[in-house]
């Protein structure tokens, strides 16, 4: 009996926990390969301070208020705000990833970030770096692309 009780109570908490908790389905992928390392994950814009957010690989959660804040936020972007360590790196790299408000409103959306250091990406793309980053990045949902 005692034991039923636990269960129902843990069964409550979890559902009431899990409806208020949006996910958005997001995949990192740093030179072609899933980033399972991100850590200091935040949104912002440029009417919305820094939020932090929960990724992990495929996704991010956010509250119910705070997803329904960034997307009725008047900026047309979204940063997202994150360092991941790579393989063969000693420190982390920091990226700061723009992207479409209206993107997040898709099925999924994958960042492809391609690191400017490794010879491949960088004869392949250097020529279309707009700024100094020293990445590239190409963003996917099911019906568009933006690259940057």
């Amino acid at each position: 009996m005692r034991n039923k009780i636990f269960t129902i109570a843990f069964i409550l908490v979890f559902s009431v926990f899990y409806t208020q908790c949006k996910k958005a389905n997001l995949l990192i992928m740093i030179d072609e390969k899933p980033s399972l390392t991100i850590s200091d994950f935040y949104i912002s814009s440029q009417s919305e301070e820094k939020i932090k957010a929960k990724y992990t690989v495929g996704g991010i959660d956010l509250n119910d208020e705070t997803y329904t804040k960034l997307l009725n936020n008047q900026s047309q972007n979204l940063n997202l705000n994150f360092e991941a360590i790579l393989p063969n790196k000693t420190f982390a790299t920091k990226y700061v990833i723009e992207i479409p408000k209206s993107f997040f409103s898709q099925d999924y959306l994958i960042v492809n970030i391609f690191n400017l250091d490794n010879k491949k990406y960088k004869n392949k793309y250097s020529n279309l770096i707009k700024d100094n980053k020293k990445y590239y990045v190409v963003i996917e949902t099911p019906s568009s692309m933006k690259f940057n």
